[in-house]
């Protein structure tokens, strides 16, 4: 029987190392001994076993003084994310919105700067601010992003842009005006030319992998290597996560992020319960992979394995990692204000950016007040502040409640959580 509270401590043996991993941030390196000791709460050496549960005491104490977070500030609203159009030049078998119906037309120039006075009438004065530009394919409205961010700067130097794109559109000319105002680039790609293939046809049914895959290229050589991810979508024919990234660091992409497709039971595209398994043995594979190649000295930077061992994260980053309809909102084609880009629903309908609604107000509270603490769940897993409750659109999209984490999402993060731990302090003597 094992001596730690699961809800507290997570006892992670991979690779010759046994982390105890506690959920206010303690890391802990175990000798094989004190590892078994803890699994089977039992060791011949009575006076060895007593020094044991004097050091897991000892633990304990340490990870409850650590647990006194400090109250939540107030949070003002510090990113849009524009979906300056609803088309797109691909036909990506997971996309979430072929669900959704799809609204007319590009966003106009007048609707982006509506979005951006918004922004700022809502934000802090002295805050930094971001807008991503989404869609659909956004550089099917480039023109308009071009005029938008010329104007944008007119009115304010506070805002930073990034921009989410196919890359099939990313020409010599579009890049060097986005590399030329600094607007940091999302590059959507599944891996080699198969993998891609498989999942992100054009709208024709034909092949972009070539033209995504060089553009991208010269997107990355352009600015340093700097300023980008490219990210990747799972699905159950692609599930070689390993594979992929081998292909992304050979072919110098060291900035990535891997998603698994989401979706309903139904959806062959999507990965299910059944495949988590295998995805949690390949994130196990991804760490040494890149444990390997960071000791040759690559930067490897995999998102979803980025944890913040060094410096603490603010109390909004632990009780509510997400931002959505707090400090972040999306603003559709044609204006209409949502919480995030995946919760285009009428139940979270926040107004529009020409006028006044109560509904922002309303809709944002209560997302404001959802909270690690208003999730009943999260509380008997050590996961929870890392984690901070999981995303509300997969909550609502699973539970239709978001303050019920999808038990999906939660076997994902615990995972991540250990190999982020594990490939963070490998080859690190303290």
């Amino acid at each position: 029987m094992s001596l730690i509270d699961s809800s507290k401590f997570s006892l992670f043996s991979f690779e010759n190392k046994n982390l105890l991993i506690g959920y206010c941030g303690g890391i802990y390196n175990l000798n094989s001994d004190f590892a078994n000791f803890i699994n089977n709460g039992k060791i011949e050496d009575v006076n060895l076993a007593e020094k044991m549960k004097s050091e897991l005491e000892k633990i304990e104490k340490l990870e409850i003084s650590a647990d006194d977070i400090p109250p939540m500030p107030s949070r003002t609203l510090r990113a849009l994310c524009l979906n300056v159009t609803s088309a797109c030049n691909l036909s990506c078998i997971y996309c979430f919105a072929h669900g959704e119906g799809k609204l007319s037309g590009h966003m106009t120039l007048e609707t982006a700067l509506k979005s951006l006075d918004f922004l700022l009438e809502k934000s802090n004065p002295e805050a930094t601010l971001q807008i991503d530009f989404f869609g659909g394919e956004p550089l099917l409205n480039f023109d308009m992003i071009k005029k938008f961010i010329l104007e944008a700067k007119k009115k304010t130097d506070r805002v930073k842009f990034t921009l989410t794109t196919n890359a099939v559109l990313l020409t010599e000319t579009v890049l060097e005006f986005l590399n030329s105002e600094n607007v940091s680039l999302i590059l959507s790609l599944d891996g080699d030319k198969i993998y891609n293939d498989l999942n992100r046809p054009s709208s024709t049914g034909e092949s972009v992998w070539n033209s995504a895959f060089t553009n991208i290229k010269r997107a990355i050589k352009s600015r340093n290597g700097d300023s980008y991810y490219v990210r990747g979508t799972i699905t159950p024919n692609t599930m070689d996560i390993v594979k992929t990234c081998r292909f992304f660091v050979d072919n110098g992409i060291y900035r990535f992020s891997l998603e698994p497709a989401k979706g309903k039971s139904t959806d062959s595209w999507a990965v299910k319960h059944e495949h988590l398994q295998e995805l949690c043995n390949k994130y196990e594979e991804l760490a040494k992979f890149i444990v390997e190649k960071r000791s040759e000295g690559l930067p490897i930077d995999y998102f979803h394995f980025n944890i913040y061992l060094d410096s603490p994260l603010c109390s909004p980053r632990r009780l509510s990692g997400c931002g959505a309809g707090v400090e972040y909102i999306s603003i559709d084609p044609n204006g209409n204000i949502f919480p995030c880009h995946r919760l285009h629903v009428k139940e979270f309908s926040m107004g529009t950016v020409f006028e006044k609604s109560e509904n922002f107000d309303k809709i944002r509270e209560k997302f404001e007040k959802t909270t690690l603490f208003a999730k009943s769940a999260c509380k008997s897993c050590w996961v929870r502040y890392y984690c901070s409750g999981g995303c509300h659109a997969d909550a609502w999209l699973t539970n239709n409640n978001i303050e019920i984490p999808a038990e999906y999402d939660c076997i994902l993060q615990k995972k991540r959580t250990q190999c982020a731990v594990w490939t963070s302090v490998t080859g690190k003597e303290n």
